[in-house]
């Protein structure tokens, strides 16, 4: 048996035993979405559908209580779960900084077993359980927090004094009921279980983590002409939320940071998942994204992702100060691929490994880190020279910059 054939044999055993957990937890019949021939289009609208109808029925049940004190204060499944449109997104997850050190060091395999260990510890979380039994599911997951309000409840505790672990279970409670929390979880186990049993092989599943103050944002990325180029398959799931707990906060693809204090284990670093899969075509999945803060603009940090039909996978990353389109990036980038790339510029470093060269699948890991800090874990105020650099460009000259500053 062949390399690939037995990691393919291992996905398919683990991912069932994944549905078997998540179906005796929740009732949600999922098995049978991957049985016959199925596209995953189809596959993840239909799970989609069961995740809404499973979370709608019970939020109009919740009542507040002490151990969810926000259970039914949304009304609308979809509203709750973060759901915008027909389009698959995925809430950020959180990592301590202690786990991020490590995860640094992860190649190939050990990548994807990362993905496989979030999967199978947000699959144990259930109706019926407390807010500490769920912090400790999401503990074993590898992961600090899950979604904005779950992140921002939790980092709030952690700055009023509370140690990890009890925090968590106050961010767990901020969010809107147990049955929101399960609802998410399915979702993100979702596209894992596309990645391990899709037989239509090339797909590319990544994680972008941001150690940075900045709100990362994709411009237009649902149009195809912004800063998100797909040069052959499909981004089919993809990175978003509110920057804050607020419905009404601007959407971005990967939160900032969240400090607690300067070089504390304990401090949030954000991530954001994407699934990129081969279509009807004959062609592999490529594509380029251009991340930017979402007020300053500038710099730039296009992130290439393959895996192609013949040709072998691979990652490559660029930070860039002056403006370029995502193909120009990828046309740039693509010849120069491999399993790692690492870039510094602009007081930023941004890394990206590929687990594994050849093969139908593959999943990346990619950081995104400020290099310079001050005291305080912030950053610098040369570091906030693109503001300025911002300012002059919408303004026009610095004549009419300092007029207006003035006036």
């Amino acid at each position: 048996m062949s390399n690939q054939s037995s990691l393919d044999q291992d996905n398919r055993k683990f991912a069932f035993k994944l549905i078997e957990q998540m179906e005796k937890n929740t009732g949600i019949k999922i098995c049978e979405l991957f049985e016959g021939d199925r596209a995953a289009a189809d596959i993840r609208t239909e799970l989609r559908k069961r995740v809404i109808a499973y979370v709608q029925e019970r939020i109009g049940k919740d009542e507040p209580s002490e151990e969810w004190p926000h259970a039914g204060e949304v009304q609308d499944a979809k509203e709750a779960l973060g759901l915008t449109d027909d389009i698959t997104v995925v809430p950020n997850v959180a990592v301590l900084e202690s786990n991020y050190a490590v995860l640094k060091g992860y190649e190939g395999q050990a990548q994807a077993d990362h993905v496989k260990r979030i999967a199978s510890g947000l699959a144990l979380i259930q109706d019926g359980q407390s807010a500490g039994q769920v912090a400790g599911e999401i503990i074993g997951a590898g992961l600090a927090s899950f979604a904005v309000a779950m992140i921002v409840g939790t980092v709030k505790a952690m700055r009023g004094g509370a140690v990890f672990r009890a925090a968590l279970v106050t961010g767990v409670r901020a969010m809107a009921g147990v049955s929101v929390i399960v609802g998410t979880a399915v979702l993100i186990i979702g596209e894992i279980l596309l990645y391990l049993l899709l037989e239509n092989k090339k797909q590319f599943l990544g994680i972008v983590y941001n150690n940075t103050d900045l709100n990362l944002v994709v411009d237009n990325w649902r149009t195809g002409s912004g800063d998100l180029y797909v040069a052959t398959g499909a981004v089919s799931s993809w990175m978003e939320q509110h920057e804050n707990e607020q419905y009404s906060s601007p959407l971005v693809q990967i939160g900032a940071r969240q400090i607690i204090a300067p070089n504390d284990p304990d401090n949030l670093i954000l991530g954001g998942l994407f699934f990129g899969e081969k279509n009807n075509s004959l062609f592999g999945t490529e594509g380029t994204m251009v991340f930017h803060d979402r007020v300053t603009k500038f710099p730039r940090f296009p992130l290439l992702f393959a895996c192609p039909y013949t040709m072998d996978n691979g990652v490559n990353v660029a930070i860039d100060t002056k403006q370029r389109s995502a193909k120009e990036a990828f046309d740039s980038l693509y010849d120069d691929r491999g399993l790692y790339k690492r870039v510094d510029a602009e007081g930023y470093t941004f890394t990206a490994r590929t687990a594994f060269e050849t093969g139908g699948e593959t999943t990346g890991i990619m950081y995104l880190d400020r290099t310079v800090l001050k005291d305080d874990g912030t950053e610098p105020i040369a570091g906030r020279c693109w503001i300025v650099y911002y300012l002059f460009r919408v303004c026009g000259s610095w004549k009419r910059w300092l007029w207006q500053m003035g006036s």
